[in-house]
């Protein structure tokens, strides 16, 4: 399908077998104060969890005329259209999801039933902070804000990527736009003129701690969005016909930002224009006050509408077909020509040789590229290529919002920044949402502490590991590296590429798998379970140790999340075992070992050798490894120490 351009343009497929009736203009009030309706009901069954009921009345008319009459939701949930062919919307204010679903209940998404339903829960589809859920276009989990634009970001790529032209729309607080990971996103979508975005600004002035201009002030929104770049329209954003017309706005070549000027709490006289009911406590009394508040308007015909829609929905999801295998020679010539690179040469490398076999393959990348040589890459591919810039936040949302689109994406930075600056991303994007994405961390460990502590990761594993559903894998040499990504492509999941620099050296296993340790030497004296490039200093240690008359058992771990149950299961034989890694350690491979062997009451030593629990200023790395006692004769020091220890109980 040839790619194209323009808010216009739409998708058709001819002779669509269609239950879609169109939803007339005339009807959207009597809609809007149905929604209203639902969500007073809704607030009302969170009880004493409070909801928002504030900024969800203040959306109210802007996500009627949306859903019904702007999006083509409608339309392809009603014919044999593809779903993956629908418009997609964005609630980014999290806080506003119950808002959302009345609006989704009028193109026949959700039931009146399920609006009424639990809102905790396993049982629960829809909660008070929207939880992905495609079947019923819920497209991400929200409630941490300024994800949602990164999110779009990532949604209007993949449709540009494959040439197709659905919408994408993001609602957005004025609160929210606090967060400096939204301006992130606007400056991407702006350079990269992804015109098919609408951003919708929810302007009801007020947030959680007041009014937003006396918080931080955003009294010049309109123009912050058009200096990023962005066609940029007011509208007063409860006045239907007008949100009709701005949304349609033209917008060819830029994205469009519509600033809908509202009231929080609208509707209900208690709640407007009230701080307090940014989340409040909907009592028996004042449930009644609001629903006669809302007055006695006739609601039967667009009741009976939504229920008829729901009962008709045709959506039908694609499940994914198997692939073909992606596999990346590993010759020994080959092998060698990767580690005549370095590691991190060697990812464009790779990269390349994997988007030559993978269709899907896409590469994310902030402000790195000539660190990881993918000038043939981008030159040959450069569809495939995305720089985000430095800006990590906007990167991981996007990178999940592809994924989630069925795309194969490494996203690749600077390991200080890409498991620390962006946690939050990480364990909503890749942990909550489980988008397989995976992530590469250049420079870990001690790679750049000659520039100092900010240069320096001796907490990523310890933070990717803490978020659930992340494999965390740490490669020893170039080759494991190579390996991991290949593993990547055939088996997407969220997944965290540890990339240090150190000595290079081949341990080629029989049969790869970042999922499998490998005993590297077997002796009877001591274990010594080591992770990444420490493994060849662990290695040599084991030497020195023989000549001492210690035979050890060497384990190249390879994996801190999920461990190998079989290598836990083999130095549970051992009286003394000694973790390395060039890590903290405290949350590393140290103490994942140590929960591992806590749970089966084990009597013994583990000793942890890792970087001790402290910043370090601008030193070389070959110093900080002195220092901490990471280098091969430190190791014995250790090890020694643990052994008198031992012999003197």
């Amino acid at each position: 399908m040839p790619k194209v351009m323009g808010y216009k343009l739409r998708i058709r497929r001819k002779n669509a077998v269609s239950n879609y009736v169109p939803i007339p203009l005339s009807l959207v009030e009597n809609i809007a104060c149905d929604m209203r309706h639902d969500i007073l009901k809704m607030v009302y069954n969170c009880g004493k969890e409070n909801g928002h009921l504030g900024g969800c009345m203040s959306a109210v008319e802007v996500l009627a005329v949306l859903y019904t009459q702007i999006m083509n939701i409608n339309e392809v949930a009603h014919s044999d259209r593809d779903w993956s062919e629908r418009d997609r919307f964005i609630m980014s204010k999290g806080h506003a999801g119950i808002a959302m679903y009345a609006a989704m209940k009028h193109v026949g998404l959700v039931s009146q039933e399920m609006i009424s339903g639990p809102i905790r829960g396993e049982t629960a589809i829809l909660y008070r902070h929207p939880k992905r859920n495609i079947g019923y276009g819920i497209e991400c989990s929200v409630g941490s804000l300024g994800m949602g634009l990164g999110y779009g970001n990532g949604l209007q790529e993949s449709f540009r990527r494959r040439g197709t032209n659905q919408r994408v729309f993001v609602m957005i607080g004025d609160g929210e736009c606090n967060e400096g990971s939204v301006w992130e996103s606007a400056a991407y979508a702006s350079h990269r003129k992804l015109d098919n975005i609408t951003v919708i600004v929810d302007m009801n002035k007020l947030q959680l701690d007041g009014p937003t201009h006396d918080i931080l002030s955003m009294d010049n929104m309109a123009e912050r969005w058009t200096a990023f770049g962005f066609k940029t329209v007011e509208v007063d954003g409860h006045d239907i016909e007008a949100i009709y017309k701005a949304l349609q706005t033209e917008h060819v070549g830029q994205p469009l930002a519509v600033i809908a000027h509202t009231i929080k709490g609208k509707g209900i006289s208690f709640a407007e224009n009230k701080t307090e009911w940014h989340d409040n406590y909907l009592s028996d009394e004042l449930y009644e006050k609001g629903i006669k508040e809302l007055g006695g308007r006739d609601l039967s015909e667009v009741k009976k509408l939504a229920a008829e829609r729901f009962e008709t929905r045709r959506i039908k999801i694609k499940g994914n077909s198997e692939g073909q295998v992606i596999s990346i020679p590993d010759t020994e010539e080959q092998i060698l020509s990767w580690q005549s690179y370095g590691i991190k040469n060697a990812i464009g490398e790779v990269s390349f040789q994997l988007a030559e076999q993978d269709e899907l393959f896409t590469l994310i990348y902030s402000d790195c590229a000539n660190r990881i040589g993918i000038k043939s890459l981008h030159e040959k591919y450069p569809e495939k290529c995305y720089e985000a810039g430095i800006a990590e936040q906007n990167q991981i949302v996007m990178a999940a919002a592809m994924a989630h689109e069925g795309f194969h994406v490494f996203a690749v930075a600077y390991a200080p920044f890409i498991t620390a600056r962006v946690l939050d991303q990480i364990r909503v994007n890749l942990g909550y949402m489980k988008a397989p994405v995976c992530l590469i961390g250049l420079s870990a460990g001690m790679a750049g502490s000659d520039l100092g502590a900010t240069h320096t990761a001796f907490e990523d594993i310890a933070n990717t590991r803490s978020i659930p559903n992340i494999l965390v894998t740490a490669p020893a040499d170039t080759y494991e590296m190579v390996k991991g990504m290949e593993y990547f492509v055939n088996n997407p999941r969220p997944m965290y590429l540890r990339v240090t620099v150190g000595e290079d050296t081949y341990f080629k296993p029989v049969a790869y798998s970042p999922l499998k340790a490998d005993v590297i030497r077997r002796g009877k004296d001591i274990a010594l379970v080591a992770v990444g490039i420490l493994l060849k200093e662990t290695i040599k240690a084991a030497e020195i140790l023989h000549e001492k008359g210690i035979e050890a058992t060497v384990i190249n771990a390879r994996t801190v999340k999920p461990l190998d149950e079989e290598m836990i299961e083999t130095i549970l034989f051992f009286e003394t075992i000694v973790t390395i890694e060039e890590h903290s350690v405290i949350g590393g491979l140290g103490s994942a070992v140590a929960e591992k062997l806590a749970v089966r009451a084990r009597k013994g030593r583990l000793h942890m050798v890792g970087v001790n629990d402290e910043y370090f200023y601008g030193e070389q790395g070959r110093v900080l490894f002195k220092k901490n006692g990471l280098a091969a004769d430190g190791i014995v020091e250790s090890i020694l120490h643990v052994i008198r220890q031992v012999e003197s109980e």
